[in-house]
């Protein structure tokens, strides 16, 4: 009877152990050690029971032997005096020993290996993603980088224990959120030591508030110099003001060392960054406004802003760089100027200096020895209030006539309320002359019904991951980019590393392109398998059905032809790139030959002056004069034709995106 009462209470107790370990998901923690207690309790009368068998009796002496060959079991061991005769005399008394035996040494292996769990197992974690390819170091604000950690399985949130101090409980909760974390001095001899066998590039990402860890990632950079096939990426949050300045920090300190480069992101430029891959404005239009890769001149494109904060001048400032329309002028191009309408509530908004420059561009740039550039972009705003009746009305009068097509972006006070302006707008717009956009935080804010027309951007709350920081695409693509500029100039360039951040955004900016450049033409590109891809040949025929690009001549860049409209308007989205970076036209008088380089010297990047910011034939009159300043006697001819790089982009794009695992299809 005995023997039974034994089993059921070991069987509750397992029951027990197992319902609350399935809850905590811990089957390995020190709170086992609280199974000790009735355990032991349990394994007492056991041996009394077996002392009894043995002497007929039990004495003090033999109950405290009882209780040390109890304490005993927990280390898997029996006392053969005192347990030998029940086992042999009852198998259920047998059964009970080993189960309470096996069941107290358990309890206390898992109880005692639970004190080092969390830091055992967090180290394994360390090890293994410490070989993985996408690896993010993340190093910053401690909330922020956790953050970020958590939503990106690849990373690594290293807390520097100099700066900070972590309890058990704290490190248990990182734990428990799935973080894996390192608590050491970080410094760079321990990342390159983490790395060593990692064949990838590795990231370091720095989250901040007010740029506080600035001097943290510019003490850490030296100390990361290497001779990795692929080196180390960092990438530093900043705040839109200060991208530019941070940025050329950062690009002067990586030209120091080896193997590192660095760059500066804002979460703003994100969302439009990630918008500008995702979409263009070229894919929702009708074919019909194209031919020849031109836009007709009866047709007509706005872009009005509801809303212009944070977000929105991040958007507006990505889709004056990422869209260009060309027209033609009798034989010449001249830039399809896109209509930007910005409105918001706030007049202080719109007060920008950014929108103040354009509207002014010329008034600005004083008298230049070179038409300036074209702005492809009119800029108009005005302060309202959409949800004040007048201005409801408002909002009615600006929707498209015949032959225009306008873009809506709607960014108020939350996603909520922008889904409902985006209704609004769906209800009372012509599907076939506009597109409807709203921005959302996140993907609970999107209320619109499954086939509507109003496509969400924005997504603030997951901008911050690996995919879009990093994006190893994008800076994959940007430097086969840069290596096909350096195969078309003489002096071969720079390798991507080394080419200041201006440059670096430049290229990547010019890849972000493609997709506007192929559906203007009627294409597009993706990395799927698909029936409808074609051949370099078949896209030839639409970009450069004369295959003038076989023909070094240079006469052939002011003729008519679809791959001249393009490379028009690269050159258009470059300028307006330097611009609104803050370059201005270098004047003829700072330009240069350098005859240890033997070539001239036309840009100044620290002092953001650039001699080609001049319209697309302008370039020839600066060619003629840059002819001028080269000094007798020099045997090879320098590279002066700034035409050429305007039609890289497309030239060489098949190979380039097929390098990249892409293919060009036919848009439908």
């Amino acid at each position: 009877m005995a023997a039974i009462i034994i089993l059921v209470l070991l069987i509750i107790l397992t029951i027990l152990v197992v319902v609350f370990n399935t809850i905590s998901r811990s089957f390995i923690d020190k709170k086992n050690l609280i199974y000790f207690i009735p355990l032991f309790f349990i394994l007492i009368v056991i041996h009394m029971i077996g002392f009894i068998e043995n002497k007929g009796f039990l004495d003090g002496f033999g109950f405290f032997k009882c209780v040390l060959a109890s304490f005993e079991c927990f280390t898997f061991k029996l006392n053969e005096d005192i347990l030998r005769t029940i086992v042999d005399k009852s198998p259920l008394y047998a059964f009970d020993v080993y189960y309470a035996t096996s069941f107290a040494g358990l309890t206390f292996v898992s109880g005692i290996f639970g004190f080092f769990k969390v830091g055992l197992l967090n180290e394994i974690s360390v090890i293994k993603k410490s070989f993985g390819k996408e690896l993010d170091i993340v190093v910053g604000d401690f909330e922020l980088a956790k953050k970020y950690v958590s939503k990106n399985k690849n990373s690594i949130l290293w807390i520097d224990s100099k700066d900070q101090k972590l309890s058990s409980e704290e490190k248990g909760k990182l734990f428990s959120s799935k973080v894996t974390y390192i608590h050491r001095p970080l410094l760079g001899k321990r990342i390159k030591l983490l790395t060593f066998f990692n064949p990838h590039y590795v990231h370091i990402v720095c989250l901040q508030k007010d740029n506080k860890y600035l001097d943290t990632i510019f003490n850490l950079i030296p100390s990361l110099s290497n001779s990795r096939e692929k080196g180390y990426r960092i990438h530093v949050e900043s705040s839109g003001e200060l991208l530019s300045f941070v940025d050329s920090k950062l690009s002067e300190e990586c030209r120091k060392v080896k193997g590192v480069s660095a760059s500066s992101f804002d979460i703003y430029e994100l969302i439009s960054r990630r918008f500008s891959s995702d979409y263009n404005l070229a894919e929702f239009l009708p074919r019909s406004y194209f031919k020849d890769g031109v836009m007709l001149p009866d047709k007509e494109v706005n872009v009005v802003m509801l809303g212009f904060g944070k977000t929105s001048k991040a958007m507006f400032k990505g889709l004056i760089t990422n869209n260009q329309f060309v027209k033609l002028n009798k034989d010449h191009y001249e830039a399809k100027k896109i209509n930007y309408y910005l409105y918001d509530q706030n007049q202080s908004r719109l007060d920008d200096p950014l929108i103040s420059y354009l509207q002014n561009f010329e008034m600005y740039n004083g008298k230049t020895d070179l038409k300036l550039c074209e702005l492809p972009c009119n800029i108009y705003t005005k302060p309202i209030n959409v949800k004040a009746p007048k201005d409801k009305e408002f909002i009615e009068k600006i929707t498209p006539k015949e032959n225009e097509f306008t873009f809506y972006f709607i960014s108020l006070n939350n996603g909520v309320e922008n889904a409902y302006i985006a209704d609004t707008l769906e209800r009372i717009t012509d599907k076939d002359h506009s597109a409807i956009f709203f921005n959302v935080d996140d993907k609970k804010e999107i209320l619109m019904s499954s086939n509507s027309r109003a496509i969400p951007y924005g997504y603030k709350n997951i901008i911050l991951s690996h995919k879009y920081i990093s994006n190893d695409k994008l800076w994959e693509l940007s430097s086969l980019h840069n290596k096909n500029y350096n195969k078309m100039s003489k002096n071969k360039g720079q390798e991507f590393t080394d080419i200041p951040i201006i440059e670096k955004m430049s290229n990547a900016y010019s890849v972000i392109n493609y997709r506007f450049k192929l559906n203007i033409l009627g294409f597009d590109y993706t990395s799927e398998n698909s029936s409808e891809s074609v051949n370099e040949e078949e896209f030839m025929k639409i970009y450069d059905k004369d295959n003038r690009r076989k023909e070094d001549k240079y006469e052939n860049y002011f003729k008519v032809s679809a791959r001249n409209a393009i490379a028009y308007q690269e050159h258009l989205r470059w300028s307006i790139f330097y611009i609104v970076n803050g370059f201005t036209v270098m004047p003829l008088k700072d330009i240069y030959f350098d005859e240890k380089k033997g070539n001239r010297v036309h840009k100044d990047v620290p002092n953001k002056k650039h001699a080609c910011l001049v319209g697309y034939y302008e370039l020839d009159k600066l060619i003629e004069y840059e002819k001028t300043l080269i000094p007798k006697g020099i045997k090879e001819y320098p590279d002066l034709d700034c035409f050429k790089y305007d039609y890289q982009s497309l030239d060489c794009l098949y190979e380039t995106i097929g390098k990249a695992g892409y293919k060009i299809i036919k848009l439908k």
